[in-house]
């Protein structure tokens, strides 16, 4: 056998890297980091290695940390120089608690010349924070859009109105043009942001807002404004449950006018499995309780009691299905009183090509539980079922910047022809990742 110089370096680094980890010192990292990245030979079946830093993040993923950190391990004795697993090694001790080795793979990792983009968040994570600031991941993207779209303003899919009575037909009135369909160019800005906490103590926390603006330039009074805030919480409750809380609050502002405010809270228990080495789902399960107000028609005002169920898979092609079953209880008399939902959700994307495509569609059957209005088909009970189907390609132009383009279908029938509805839309450009 060839003498080896580095043998004996290489076995004793093995030896005490646990113990270097514990000490959460960069320096000693670092002489750990040089030792390896030396002296251990680079393995030949780097796919194999591949497939298995993929079942270490499915496992930190699905919340098997312990799992995860021994497949890291294993990579980081035999290939060293692979940043990104250290990277996903910190994070993993991070989940475990041990959050001082994770900050010294952190200041170790920043002497290492990593790229540009990585370092403000590096430096983040390196810093000592306080117990509940600490560990936070920070992200977002900034979206422009122009496009076009059939229907601008949601107007029905007719040209009049005819109103009745019991003894019949009162009169079919035509619809003015403000109130029929509008067409017309649209751009569309969008922010995303959020911040994540995982591996606390006390559970993984999640932070969320969307800023939604669409300009009509040529059409005055079909802007609107949509923004939302979202907190989320997991944790691991008695016999290795877990459970989730989420609370949100949305606005929208149509043509300058307070249109909705919504508050919702929901509780979920969840449960993690891999279906084989590649793929890693879950299922969320529990009740929903939205309050939904509206400022410029105060009759409309309800509360949304429902149960919701979801499946989601991440595998070569991952996709979700949730199911929301609920009642928007009317606060006050209204048309149509109390309304029973059902919304089918779901959604899949996979890559193609040198980007990304994700498509999404919505179902919705809402039926109401007295008569709408005495005026219309003499005073039925109104039903509702809506369809929206998306589609999104994402390619990358840069380390941060993607092409988009976005289409969009939506078909909503009704017994009452004042709520029959469709519109196409499609918009191109960009998004910047942060």
């Amino acid at each position: 056998m060839p003498f080896n110089p580095c043998a004996g370096w290489v076995r004793r680094a093995r030896q005490i890297k646990n113990k270097l980890l514990s000490t959460a010192c960069p320096i000693y990292l670092l002489i750990l980091l040089s030792v390896f990245t030396l002296c251990v030979p680079v393995p030949a079946q780097a796919d194999d290695t591949d497939l298995l830093i993929q079942q270490g993040r499915q496992a930190l993923e699905a919340g098997r940390a312990e799992q995860a950190g021994l497949i890291f391990e294993r990579i980081l004795l035999e290939q060293p120089w692979r940043l990104g697993v250290w990277m996903d090694y910190a994070l993993t001790l991070q989940k475990i608690g041990d959050d001082d080795s994770a900050r010294a793979i952190y200041q170790s990792l920043l002497l290492q010349n990593p790229p540009e983009n990585l370092v403000p968040w590096l430096k983040q994570q390196a810093q000592p924070n306080p117990p509940f600031l600490a560990n936070w991941q920070y992200g977002g993207a900034i979206m422009l859009l122009d496009g076009h779209d059939s229907n601008l303003n949601r107007a029905p899919d007719t040209s009049s109105l005819t109103l009745t009575l019991p003894s019949g037909v009162l009169a079919t009135l035509p619809l003015s043009s403000a109130s029929q369909a509008i067409a017309g160019t649209s751009r569309l800005f969008r922010l995303d942001w959020q911040a994540a906490r995982q591996g606390a103590a006390n559970g993984d926390w999640l932070v969320q807002t969307t800023v939604n603006l669409r300009q009509a330039p040529y059409n005055n009074g079909q802007d609107y404004l949509q923004s939302g805030l979202g907190l989320s919480h997991d944790w691991s409750g008695a016999s290795s449950r877990e459970y989730r809380a989420v609370a949100a609050v949305q606005d929208l502002q149509y043509g300058g006018i307070d249109i909705q405010h919504t508050l919702r809270a929901g509780l979920y228990q969840v449960q993690h499995w891999k279906t084989n080495a590649l793929a890693a789902c879950s299922t969320n399960f529990g009740p929903e309780w939205e309050r939904l107000t509206y400022p410029a028609s105060s009759e409309l005002n309800g509360q949304y009691f429902g149960i919701a169920a979801d499946l989601g898979c991440k595998q070569s092609r991952a996709w979700q299905l949730l199911l929301r079953v609920g009642i928007d209880h009317a606060q006050t008399v209204r048309p149509g009183g109390n309304q029973q939902s059902i919304d089918l959700i779901g959604q899949m994307g996979d890559n193609l090509g040198a980007g990304k495509w994700i498509a999404l569609s919505e179902l919705t059957l809402l039926n109401d539980a007295t008569g709408y209005s005495p005026l219309l088909d003499n005073n039925a009970t109104r039903n509702i079922q809506r369809l929206l189907f998306k589609m999104e390609y994402q390619r990358p132009l840069g380390r941060q910047l993607q092409a988009v383009g976005n289409a969009e279908t939506f078909r909503q029938n009704s017994n009452l022809p004042l709520f029959a509805l469709r519109g196409n839309a499609a918009w191109l450009g960009l998004r910047y990742l942060f």
